[in-house]
């Protein structure tokens, strides 16, 4: 005995069918069992993948903001400077130079991204995590004498990390959007080979 599916494309094919769309919630006969574990274990790979990653990543971006990607070592009280005030010069450092923001801004983008995937309800939860690394990063430069413990840093560090969570919340809305719009397009009737002239 054929199976609905079978059935809905034949009579769609017949000359007399009205080429009307079939129901989506007509059961496939190529799903099964197999296909469907195999389809819930896509999740727990990916998501140890991204752990991986943004492990890999705090490694990594914790050599270049406090060591600036040089062999890790530990300054002198007179290698120890603090900055409060951001972007403008102060008695104890220079101005921030656009080059530098920009680049503080982009090296925290991944870590918005790899947040954003892990944790897509947790926005707020996110933005803080990353501030707070951040800080964690000037007061280590702060306590080991290394480089110039600056707030500007903390702003657009974590800007670059708002940003990471903005993309990947877009892409969301984009990607959810799509689909609501090909799920309520119209599809063509299938012209039968009775019809053709």
């Amino acid at each position: 005995m054929p199976d609905l599916r079978e059935r809905a494309v034949a009579l769609r094919a017949a000359p007399g069918g009205d080429g009307r769309r079939v129901p989506a919630d007509l059961p496939r006969s190529d799903r099964g069992p197999e296909a469907a574990a195999v389809s819930s274990t896509h999740r727990p790979v990916g998501r140890a993948l991204l752990v991986v990653a943004l492990a890999l990543y705090l490694v990594l971006l914790t050599w270049l903001v406090v060591w600036k990607l040089a062999e890790p070592s530990i300054g002198t009280a007179a290698d120890r400077h603090l900055k409060l005030i951001p972007f403008v010069a102060t008695s104890t450092a220079g101005a921030s130079r656009p080059i530098e923001v920009i680049g503080n801004v982009v090296v925290f983008v991944p870590f918005g991204l790899l947040l954003g995937l892990l944790a897509p309800a947790r926005l707020r939860l996110s933005a803080a995590a990353m501030a707070l690394t951040s800080c964690g990063f000037e007061l280590a430069q702060f306590v080991l004498a290394v480089g110039i413990t600056d707030t500007t840093d903390v702003l657009t560090n974590t800007a670059g990390g708002v940003l990471g969570l903005a993309i990947v919340r877009l892409a969301a809305l984009r990607g959810r959007s799509v689909r609501r719009e090909g799920g309520l397009r119209p599809r063509r009737p299938a012209r039968s080979a009775g019809w053709s002239s």
